[in-house]
């Protein structure tokens, strides 16, 4: 786990304060290098977005709330770079996607639908 600098960390008694982000939410991944270990480089609050920022929390609560070899689902349709972080960290990265076989079926119809689900389990060049 990485090295929680911050007295308080995040938890689930104080997740609710990092529900939006704050420049001082920033520091904190910069202190505890959450911003280095998912994208190699410091962030800064100017330079980021919803997305970045998801990364960075997801990434700080997982390491400090779970124990490496965990297995972690993400369901979406790409890699994002806080599995790849967590993969070098040791936990058991899995990714669910999914892709629609016929683009012009309404997918709201599931009769008509057909989806393709797709599970990956995300690998390291040191698992």
């Amino acid at each position: 786990m990485l090295a929680n600098k911050s007295p308080r960390g995040i938890n689930p008694e104080t997740f609710n304060s990092f529900i939006y982000s704050k420049n001082s939410h920033f520091k904190y991944f910069q202190e505890n290098g959450i911003d280095t270990a998912v994208f190699g480089k410091t962030i800064e609050p100017e330079e980021s977005d919803a997305r970045i920022y998801q990364n960075l929390l997801v990434f700080a609560y997982v390491t400090q709330n779970l124990k490496p070899g965990s297995v972690i689902l993400e369901i979406g349709n790409s890699e994002s770079p806080v599995f790849k972080a967590l993969s070098l960290k040791g936990y058991e990265c899995r990714l669910l996607n999914f892709k629609i076989k016929d683009l012009d079926a309404d997918i709201n119809d599931s009769k008509s639908a057909e989806i393709e689900w797709i599970l990956k389990t995300i690998k390291t060049d040191h698992q």
